[in-house]
């Protein structure tokens, strides 16, 4: 589980946002085969992080008071995650991740996530 210490500011919902850094790579595999009309997708072994349990262990919250979120990552992948990556905690005021959403946390990992683990 990672643990992050926060201050909330407004009263609105957290939102986690993992950004492995072959997502661009992967999308990259994922339009070549659309591209060739491929039937079998599924056949492509990539890791798929995540976050399975997000949570507060600070409760009620309270506006300008701190309190700590964990989470809990996946690897769901047909492979393991590896190379470098970074989570982002976000503060959002709906589910939907956009500009007017505040950056509260950030942790880049380089350890490999072997396929059906987590951290």
């Amino acid at each position: 589980m990672n643990k992050y210490k926060c201050c909330l500011g407004l009263a609105i919902l957290a939102t986690l946002v993992t950004t492995p850094a072959q997502a661009e790579s992967v999308s990259r595999k994922a339009a070549d085969l659309m591209a060739q009309n491929s039937n079998s997708i599924n056949s492509i072994k990539l890791p798929d992080l995540q976050v399975t349990n997000l949570a507060t262990t600070t409760t009620p919250l309270y506006t300008g008071k701190e309190f700590y979120l964990t989470y809990k990552v996946e690897n769901k992948g047909l492979t393991g995650a590896t190379g470098s990556w970074t989570d982002k905690v976000y503060l959002s005021s709906d589910n939907r991740l956009d500009s007017n959403d505040n950056l509260i946390a950030e942790n880049t990992f380089t350890p490999d996530t072997p396929f059906n683990s987590s951290y």
